[in-house]
């Protein structure tokens, strides 16, 4: 069985920092379907239009910083659930911490990152993700069995 494309968003505003991405994941050993974003608004646009399986978010935006835009996300795309890994090469330790209390799954620093490493992040983040989409259904099921009869319907 293979294993179907993966959808990843590279939010950055620097074209060179995005080349540098888009050089790396071409070594990984699934196949990938590469969309851009330059800019938080625009980071924040596509988020919204598209469902992506992963989204590499930089620190520096432009119009903003990555935690900005992770700060935008419940409000402008409310069943926001794709994984972000914060993706930088502006960063250092309390970035990092930062980036993961504010919703990132991961963090790499981008001039470090092999693309094994790269992939690797890629499939835990979504494996997280899942998971979390998973119990939160399974939540939902557990809470609507418990006040509503399964036969009737009724409360």
């Amino acid at each position: 069985m293979t294993e179907r494309t993966l959808e990843i968003l590279i939010i950055d505003d620097d074209e060179i920092g995005r080349e540098h991405v888009r050089r790396t994941l071409k070594n990984v050993s699934r196949s990938i379907r590469i969309d851009e974003a330059d800019s938080l608004a625009m980071g924040l646009e596509t988020l919204a239009e598209g469902r992506y399986d992963c989204a590499l978010l930089d620190y520096h935006l432009g119009d903003g910083t990555g935690f900005d835009l992770l700060e935008a996300i419940p409000e402008r795309v409310p069943e926001f659930d794709t994984p972000v890994i914060f993706l930088t090469g502006a960063g250092n330790e309390d970035v990092a911490v930062k980036a993961l209390k504010a919703g990132a799954l991961d963090y790499l620093n981008k001039d470090q990152a092999t693309a094994h490493e790269l992939e690797q992040a890629i499939r835990a983040a979504i494996a997280e993700s899942r998971l979390a989409r998973a119990e939160s259904d399974y939540r939902s099921e557990l809470e609507r069995q418990s006040f509503y009869d399964d036969l009737t319907g009724l409360p």
